[in-house]
């Protein structure tokens, strides 16, 4: 028969909770910092925002120092010499040059490719004496228990 464990049972097969530590982002070793207006409370914002109005304390979206211009002008210059070293022609350059050269045709042979329903059946188009041609081939054939003309 099972006997229900007692407390000091149970208590004694837990860890101690100081010696649990998380195993699953151990490995990264980074600490990165947090922006403190994602964990602040309303009473702290409150206060921050009364300092930042009367200027005791500057913006916090001042606080993060501007990258110079010549810095972004620097690494412009860089990523343009290095695309223009190892990137080919852009597609739209591509098509700019080949817009004055028209490609040249070849007879369309339906054996030689899939099939395509825009050019085998919606492509075909039928003129009104084909039409008409069609119509009387058709007219001998008004019941399908009845004799027709097929030829």
């Amino acid at each position: 028969m099972l006997v229900p464990p007692t407390k000091a049972d149970w208590a004694g097969r837990t860890p101690d909770p100081s010696q649990l530590r998380n195993k699953k982002f151990l490995g990264s070793g980074k600490t990165s910092e947090i922006d403190p207006t994602w964990t602040e409370s309303a009473a702290e914002r409150r206060k921050r925002v009364g300092e930042e109005m009367l200027g005791q304390r500057p913006r916090a979206a001042a606080a993060a120092p501007a990258a110079p211009a010549e810095d972004r002008e620097e690494m412009d210059r860089r990523v343009r010499e290095y695309n223009a070293k190892h990137r080919g022609k852009s597609l739209v350059e591509q098509y700019r040059e080949g817009a004055g050269q028209t490609p040249e045709r070849q007879p369309d042979d339906p054996r030689k490719r899939k099939f395509d329903h825009e050019k085998d059946i919606v492509g075909r188009h039928v003129s009104a004496s084909q039409i008409d041609d069609m119509a009387a081939r058709a007219a001998g054939m008004d019941s399908r228990f009845s004799r027709g003309k097929y030829l």
